[in-house]
């Protein structure tokens, strides 16, 4: 096991010989939630929430997904999610978490923007939130369940 510290709060983890080694592996710290990467020149920094965003999207983009229900290849993808109110006005579907689920008011509520990738053959959805939205209402349920 190696122990890198998070530039974010300087908190110690440990990982595998393997994975130290390895460019592509992204660790969430387990106490401030910043995304660590291992830079070119071998040094583990906190990796910017954009540049994560923007890595995870184009990896996305490349990747040829296929239908879970047909298996085909034809895909639309990053189809925005919306939901139109009573004035008209457009909104973003979204998936919440509560930090604390169990309170009258001030629940704490966390959201992440709904995403769609749909298969033009048969057209199934499949729905997904970023990886930064998905990381952070993580940690949000995470402070829920250690209460």
């Amino acid at each position: 096991m190696r122990e890198i510290i998070c530039t974010g709060c300087n908190n110690s983890l440990f990982i595998s010989e393997e994975h130290f080694h390895s460019s592509e592996v992204v660790f969430d710290c387990s106490s401030c939630g910043s995304a660590i990467k291992q830079n070119e020149n071998g040094q583990w920094l906190v990796f910017a929430e954009t540049e994560l965003e923007n890595e995870c999207q184009s990896t996305l983009e490349s990747i040829d997904l296929k239908c879970l229900q047909c298996n085909s290849t034809d895909i639309v993808k990053n189809v925005r999610a919306v939901d139109r109110s009573h004035s008209n006005s457009i909104n973003d579907l979204k998936l919440e978490v509560y930090e604390n689920p169990n309170a009258l008011f001030f629940k704490g509520v966390y959201e992440g923007r709904l995403k769609a990738n749909i298969c033009v053959d048969c057209g199934f959805v499949m729905w997904n939130i970023s990886v930064i939205e998905a990381r952070s209402l993580k940690r949000h349920q995470n402070k829920n369940i250690k209460r």
